[in-house]
């Protein structure tokens, strides 16, 4: 019986571990991922977001940023990004070229070296400011702040935790 208990518990807790963990893909790389952001996109106001995801492939110590942005026309996001810290630094990530538009959903990848990925580990994201071409050329900001709903307890994304799972 004490087998029977302990098999069921390392069931669910084996369980527990990998739902809710999502795959970024780039190329051959499959990285692991954990919460996606959706911060406020500040140049459309209301109910736009700019979603974030960082990726982590295998044990490496460096990682890629994804941004989507729904639209319905193709975007062609700027080579960097700008990430404000609580902290009050600043952080310039660049591009790794791959982006794509699918189903009205733009997409870039972005690098995260070392140095970036300890700043992160330290500091929330307040801030981030991109780029982009197309339609229409834009530079805009996406704020860390959830949309207000009475299922949210927290007013902004804890980015700090996240990275930490991760790395």
């Amino acid at each position: 019986m004490k087998k029977f208990k302990l098999s069921v518990i390392l069931i669910f807790l084996l369980t527990g571990s990998t739902v809710g963990q999502g795959l970024i893909y780039e190329g051959s790389k499959s990285y692991n991922t954990s919460d996606t952001w959706e911060f406020m996109d500040n140049c459309k106001k209301g109910f736009a977001k700019v979603k974030f995801t960082v990726g982590r492939y295998k044990n490496e110590t460096t990682g890629i940023l994804l941004m989507e942005i729904w639209s319905p026309y193709k975007m062609h996001f700027s080579n960097y990004l700008t990430i404000y810290l609580e902290n009050g630094e600043v952080i310039k990530i660049y591009s790794t070229g791959n982006r794509d538009y699918v189903d009205d959903l733009n997409m870039g990848t972005y690098t995260l070296t070392i140095k970036n990925i300890e700043e992160l580990r330290l500091n929330k994201i307040k801030t981030v400011r991109y780029s982009y071409t197309g339609e229409l050329n834009k530079t805009c900001t996406a704020s860390n702040e959830k949309l207000i709903s009475f299922l949210e307890k927290e007013k902004d994304f804890d980015t700090v935790k996240t990275i930490k799972i991760l790395w």
